[in-house]
């Protein structure tokens, strides 16, 4: 009797040991074990949002559900009745699959009118999600592989557009990796709201650790984009974007954003900005970032031209005017020196102006101009060589097409 108890005990803890996933899928399509989202699969919760989205538009569109469970506490032994009982229990479509991954095996295990498809494909449809790279995009392959095996057409799992977060675009700074204190991101938007109302062009700031597979190219003007940024009916604006993942920075531009940010204003802030982002000062960077659109848009309104190769930005800071102080002071004491020389005299004379030498004055005007050429020389120094991230030194923007079709300009790099 006792011996049958603890059987009945045993195959009771086995049924609750197995009937576990189900209850953790009852929320979604996707179970990833908590600890692998912090090492091995770093899942963002965008990735997470993304997958139960498109599994659940293909649960709608072909009455096929497919869950993902990735857990390492799951046995090798266990392995597969765990993933013939998960969809056992989950088994309420036409056709039901579920890849079930440990820390050594994976196992594909489907019922229902697609079955005899899917049987023995588990290496294919793992070699599908093997060919992406970030951990969100193999869920995506692994579920257009499915759909693709089940017989249908899967192009709308795997596009650009889902692969970006969608927000508001009267939200002009997304901190998605929380770069940004809570007074930060406050200032900040009020800063780039000012500028908008001034120049009727559109600023925005995004963070992200992970760019979900794209380039950082892609995904700030697709995030421009797709979540209909921009003045004039989305022609006109510009987006900065820092992600820390690989440690990117990009700047897309729009309309007016890529005639009036050039190529030339790309490296300017390279050259002078980007270390504020390497000292981790997130914050400063995009302030200045919009100090600088805001003073090549002012430059084109007030009848400047726009900032570029042949109309530099022109800084005057404190190093410039102390280089500029010191040296004046510095010609000016060999000036005097030499004016001092030439005053010494043999003789005395009636008159004071007689000790004047007359040759000396001929010293003062070109005097000025060269002191006048030296100040400006400080003043527009700028490095006029060519950079990848904005497209060249020639002047003007370089453009290329986002994946709606749409012009964009800028540029980037890591930092």
């Amino acid at each position: 009797m006792k011996k049958k108890t603890l059987f009945v005990l045993f195959a009771f803890l086995m049924a609750f040991c197995l009937i576990r996933p189900a209850k953790a899928m009852e929320d979604g399509y996707i179970s990833v074990q908590d600890e692998l989202l912090a090492s091995d699969f770093p899942l963002s919760q965008f990735d997470i949002d993304t997958y139960n989205e498109k599994a659940q538009e293909v649960r709608d569109k072909f009455d096929v559900d497919v869950f993902y469970v990735r857990d390492y506490s799951i046995s090798d032994d266990s392995i597969i009745p765990y993933t013939e009982n998960l969809v056992n229990n989950l088994y309420s479509a036409n056709t039901v699959v579920a890849m079930v991954i440990n820390e050594n095996y994976f196992y594909l295990y489907s019922q229902g009118n697609y079955s005899e498809r899917i049987d023995g494909k588990g290496r294919e449809v793992w070699d599908a999600m093997s060919n992406m790279d970030a951990p969100g995009d193999k869920l995506l392959a692994y579920l257009a592989k499915v759909v693709n095996l089940c017989g249908y057409d899967s192009n709308f799992i795997i596009d650009e557009k889902s692969r970006i977060p969608s927000v508001s675009n009267t939200v002009k700074v997304v901190d998605l990796d929380n770069l940004l204190t809570t007074e930060e991101e406050i200032e900040l938007t009020q800063k780039i709201k000012e500028v908008i109302a001034k120049h009727n062009f559109d600023i925005v700031v995004v963070t992200s650790y992970s760019l979900n597979g794209l380039t950082p190219m892609q995904f700030a003007d697709d995030f421009f984009d797709y979540n209909h940024y921009g003045t004039h009916n989305g022609q006109d604006g510009i987006l900065f974007l820092v992600s820390m993942q690989e440690r990117d920075w990009w700047i897309s531009t729009k309309g007016k954003g890529i005639d009036y940010i050039t190529d030339y204003s790309i490296d300017f802030i390279r050259d002078n900005y980007i270390s504020y982002l390497s000292d981790a000062e997130y914050y400063t960077f995009f302030d200045k970032c919009v100090d600088y659109v805001d003073k090549c848009l002012t430059s084109v309104e007030e009848g400047k031209g726009v900032i570029d190769v042949d109309n530099p930005v022109r800084e005057f800071t404190a190093g410039h005017l102390a280089g500029a102080l010191g040296g004046s002071s510095v010609i000016t004491l060999i000036a005097s020196l030499i004016l001092k020389g030439r005053m010494i005299t043999v003789r005395g004379v009636g008159h004071a102006r007689e000790y004047v030498d007359k040759s000396s004055l001929r010293m003062t005007m070109p005097m000025e101009r060269f002191l006048r050429s030296y100040v400006s020389k400080t003043r527009i120094e700028h490095d006029s060589g060519s950079s990848s991230s904005g497209g060249g030194g020639g002047g003007g923007s370089s453009s290329h097409s986002s994946s709606s079709g749409s012009s964009h300009g800028g540029g980037g790099g890591k930092f």
